[in-house]
């Protein structure tokens, strides 16, 4: 059998960056603060980061963002328009799972690439819809998300 590369080990449970409760309010918005729970983990391996990430609460807007501490310089992805069969190329998507005003559902998280980003939306920033095609939340009730990626950085 052929050698395709070199094979890396790799020790998720050294050098994983975790933030939790409270630090979460400084990072995460679109949940009241002071009912805001739940943990983000995540590690670099070269040019990928794996992300778990899970924040559950009340909410209080109709959108949701989570502020990663790192520069997130997407080049790939692109995800379904509203229109079936069209593809929007400014962003990198990642299915989530979430509860918008206590009910279940499959949601999207969307980071702008690296050329459509904008001073609206700072590169370190994954925005969460309700559904896998965008729409706003329920800005009351409970909310949840958790996400599990791996996500290409860099060029």
């Amino acid at each position: 059998m052929k050698n395709l590369g070199q094979t890396a080990n790799i020790n998720f449970n050294q050098d994983v960056t975790i933030i939790t409760d409270g630090a979460l309010t400084n990072q995460a918005t679109g949940w009241i603060p002071s009912a805001m729970t739940g943990n983000v983990m995540y590690k670099m391996v070269g040019d990928i980061m794996f992300l778990n990430l899970y924040i559950s609460g009340t909410s209080n807007s109709t959108t949701t963002t989570f502020k990663m501490p790192v520069t997130l310089n997407i080049y790939g992805g692109a995800r379904l328009s509203t229109t079936p069969g069209t593809l929007i190329d400014s962003s990198y998507n990642m299915p989530a799972y979430i509860k918008d005003n206590g009910t279940a559902a499959n949601g999207l998280g969307c980071i702008l690439r690296t050329p459509f980003q904008s001073p609206d939306i700072p590169p370190n920033t994954i925005t969460f819809y309700p559904t896998a095609v965008a729409g706003n939340w329920t800005a009351s009730g409970s909310k949840v998300v958790n996400l599990m990626a791996m996500i290409p950085i860099g060029g």
